[in-house]
């Protein structure tokens, strides 16, 4: 097969989401005889394509890891490049590996830990060994063990991520977040964990386990929150968009309670939003759309709309009153 047609094909599989089966097709036919020389400098070729930053120290070890590198990024907040801007910001070099495929042709990850990352201000969607799929809020980290393809798919969270898991009930997917571990066989959920914030589960679809040292035993039903505090954990109702919306490319609001719109800016522009007299916020309701504008400007317009007052106390803190 010519240089030129491997390159078209595996171009094209870049760009389309696939059944199991055809990955595994296609995985068999990536790592044979057909397309085993010139393979690695194809998918050199493809990650360049989509405008990622060259890998300077050569292909990671298993090469075949970086065709995730064309999946999709979204922005938000500042102005950023998308997936240049990501891996830039993480310094992306042969030891980190944006995987896809890299699990099932080798077997096991050729390093101890794989990292996915976003950088601040840009959000990054990929898909994992299993076929799972996580999209990660701004600043955030996935560590995958060497080990994810044993009895159970590990993996470690350092932000906020999305998750929609591929059911496996012979190997249950756990995710750990700074104190508490959450165990699912096929759902769709977020974990928040930042440093310095309370942590936090919210259950979109199915059914997850929330387990961990000084956290009590909590299986979530749909619509559900556990969250963190000062005093223990709380295990709430909430409409869940306000906890997925940040995995688009925009929130709109339509007659939504103020109180609710600042829960979801908090995911959106990564920050903490006080809420001085909650009983009046929820009183309020607003219709707008949020894309990428900076924070303060959605914040003056909220403020011009609703006479209601904010007040920026950092970066990453802000009140309303």
């Amino acid at each position: 097969m010519k240089r030129a047609a491997e390159r078209k094909i595996i171009g094209k599989f870049t760009r389309e989401e696939h059944s199991p089966e055809t990955v595994s097709v296609f995985r068999q036919w990536l790592s044979g005889k057909e397309v085993a020389g010139s393979g690695p400098d194809i998918l050199a070729e493809v990650w360049n394509d989509c405008g990622n930053l060259p890998v300077e120290n050569g292909l990671t070890e298993n090469p075949f890891g970086l065709i995730s590198g064309c999946g999709e990024t979204g922005r938000k907040g500042k102005k950023t490049n998308g997936i240049r801007r990501v891996f830039a910001a993480v310094a992306l070099a042969a030891s980190i590996c944006v995987a896809v495929l890299c699990g099932y042709v080798a077997g096991t990850f050729s390093r101890p830990d794989q990292v996915l990352a976003s950088a601040n201000y840009s959000k990054g969607y990929f898909v994992l060994p299993d076929s799972s799929k996580v999209w990660l809020n701004n600043g955030s980290r996935l560590y995958l063990s060497n080990r994810f393809f044993g009895r159970a798919r590990k993996v470690r969270l350092e932000g906020e991520a999305y998750f929609e898991v591929s059911r496996d009930e012979k190997h249950p997917f756990i995710v750990n977040a700074d104190k508490m571990d959450v165990t699912v066989l096929g759902t769709r959920f977020t974990v928040t964990s930042y440093t310095g914030k309370p942590n936090s589960v919210c259950l979109a679809e199915g059914s997850v386990k929330v387990t961990g040292k000084d956290v009590p035993e909590t299986v979530l039903r749909p619509g559900e929150l556990m969250t963190e505090t000062c005093g223990g954990w709380r295990v709430e109702n909430v409409r869940t968009s306000i906890f997925t919306d940040w995995t688009g490319d925009m929130i709109k609001f339509d007659s939504v309670p103020l109180s609710d719109i600042a829960r979801s800016l908090e995911h959106w522009y990564n920050v903490r939003i006080c809420l001085s007299d909650k009983t009046r916020l929820e009183s309020i309701t607003l219709s707008f759309t949020v894309r990428y504008e900076p924070l303060e400007e959605i914040l003056q317009a909220i403020e011009v709309i609703s006479g209601v007052h904010y007040r920026m106390l950092d970066s990453e803190f802000i009140e309303l009153f």
